[in-house]
């Protein structure tokens, strides 16, 4: 069951699921703090703000307690969630059962449509990170994926804003790219490096995806510059620990392309691949707490 209230400082409507009545929040369009009431409709007990200047702690937050949370009684049971959808994955990704039929070939792609649910969940579970975080909620809670049509929907947005992101903050800088080299201007490292500078962007653009007050508020380079400015060194470390997850992804194969391997081997890759799934989850908590402890630096 969900609860939706109107926001006690701004009015906006907010809705969480039922289990959260009763803990503190916070609207991610004013910022305002409140108590989430117990019933569908109710009002919302205003908190008082803090000052608007920058929560400290970040690095701690970030560097230990991250770690820490994994380890929470409430965690628990999204920690077995996302190892259970990187396993499912890990062995099914490659996996096809199309057949030859009378006249036909009866199309199975087990692989493909693992792949998609299976990515589309995680996506969707990282998003709603960031989002926990803003809101001042340190645990990684259950992912709310629904049903039937819903999930459904739920897995193609969460791939949709994802990628899109990606290839928006991307973009430019491969086209740049490919402008300095076809024009001799510069020297290949140059063009390598300016092909990275989307992923530099690309948390930031996560954030604004689910913090900003709303989804094209993503094409306002005042929203993505001016906190990775004013707070560089912390952004630094979010992007590291983006940086690494990617890394070890690449790195990790799935059962198919190595499972004439000895058993050690097929572990290795599968401890890889939920090694990169955790450390992608940690990234986007580092993104959600550089938010909350900047959140004075967010020009909205």
């Amino acid at each position: 069951m969900t609860i939706s209230f109107d926001c006690p400082g701004c009015g906006r409507i907010c809705a969480f699921a039922d289990q959260h009545a009763g803990r503190t929040a916070r609207c991610t369009r004013c910022q305002q703090k409140f108590v989430i009431p117990a019933v569908d409709g109710g009002k919302a007990k205003k908190v008082k703000l803090s000052p608007d200047t920058v929560l400290p702690g970040f690095y701690r937050a970030a560097l230990v307690r991250t770690w820490t949370s994994f380890f929470r009684r409430e965690s628990i049971t999204a920690v077995v969630f996302l190892t259970a959808l990187v396993t499912f994955r890990f062995f099914l990704a490659n996996f096809d059962l199309s057949a030859q039929m009378p006249g036909f070939v009866l199309l199975a792609p087990i692989g493909w449509i693992a792949i998609i649910l299976t990515w589309g969940c995680q996506i969707g579970y990282y998003m709603e990170t960031i989002a926990n975080t803003l809101i001042d909620w340190d645990e990684y809670l259950i992912p709310e994926i629904g049903s039937g049509f819903e999930f459904l929907g739920g897995v193609i947005k969460s791939l949709y804003l994802f990628f899109a992101a990606f290839i928006l903050m991307e973009l430019p800088f491969l086209m740049l790219s490919n402008w300095m080299q076809k024009h001799q201007y510069g020297s290949p490292w140059i063009w390598h490096a300016l092909t990275l500078g989307g992923l530099v962007l690309f948390p930031m653009a996560l954030l604004i995806l689910n913090g900003g007050p709303e989804i094209y508020s993503i094409f306002r380079p005042d929203y993505l510059l001016k906190p990775i400015f004013r707070a560089p060194g912390a952004y630094a470390v979010v992007v590291g620990a983006f940086v690494l997850a990617g890394g070890v992804e690449l790195a990790s194969r799935q059962y198919s392309p190595v499972k004439d391997q000895p058993t050690s081997i097929l572990l290795l890759h599968w401890a890889g691949n939920v090694l990169a799934a955790f450390l992608g989850l940690a990234a986007m908590r580092m993104i959600g707490l550089f938010g909350r402890h900047y959140r004075c630096n967010l020009p909205w």
